[in-house]
């Protein structure tokens, strides 16, 4: 008969073993500033950091839209975009339904739009090219689109603008908790154009490229 395990043995082993069927464990390699490539249990997998971080920044958006609003960072000074007037007319007519994923803004003059703010959640926002999208959004319609339609693009293009991207260096708990983030969502296989966010590698495809098998 073996010796009993010492008090925390079990307990301790299944803690190692978690350790060792977890996703997540280290370490991590980083290739091109681009690509996370990370050990499987069975293989390999390598992840696009933009397209995954895009599709978080996304979800977390639209979570606070159906939670009851999404937060506003607002400008002591508002930021001025000069647009053509057509798209100042447009961009202004739509206030509105862009208020909703806070966006707030108004018309200055006949060709020149005031942001007074963005969504809190965007990372360094790019204000110019986050208006530039709204009003190419709107333009290609050719009509006046319903209100749900501009969300869901506007948060797409904002949520791309505002995420980590191609060329970011990223540290391994950077790269730890974009993953655990990820893994948090109901579904991080996509990003919010539909471009996949990971490319799984299983063992037998290695052993084949090698000739192995």
């Amino acid at each position: 008969v073996g010796r009993p395990l010492p008090a925390g043995a079990a307990s301790d082993s299944r803690a190692i073993a978690s350790a060792a069927e977890d996703r997540l464990a280290g370490p991590f390699l980083q290739v091109a500033k681009t690509y996370l490539v990370r050990a499987l249990p069975d293989g390999f997998e390598i992840v696009d950091q933009h397209a995954l971080h895009e599709r978080i920044t996304y979800e977390r958006l639209l979570s606070e839209l159906r939670g009851g609003g999404i937060e506003v960072q607002g400008f002591l000074v508002p930021e001025l975009v000069e647009l053509s007037r057509a798209e100042t007319e447009l961009v202004s007519g739509h206030a509105e339904e862009l208020a909703q994923v806070g966006i707030q803004l108004g018309q200055l003059g006949e060709s020149t739009v005031a942001v007074h703010g963005v969504p809190a959640r965007l990372k360094s926002p790019d204000v110019e090219g986050l208006v530039r999208d709204v009003a190419e959004i709107l333009a290609r319609t050719g009509k006046a689109p319903a209100p749900e339609e501009i969300i869901e693009e506007v948060l797409h293009r904002a949520a791309c603008r505002s995420s980590v991207m191609a060329g970011d260096t990223l540290s391994e708990d950077e790269i730890r908790t974009l993953l655990e983030r990820g893994r948090a969502l109901e579904s991080d296989q996509t990003c919010p154009h539909a471009r996949p966010t990971r490319v799984k590698f299983t063992l037998a495809d290695l052993e084949k490229a090698f000739h192995r098998r």
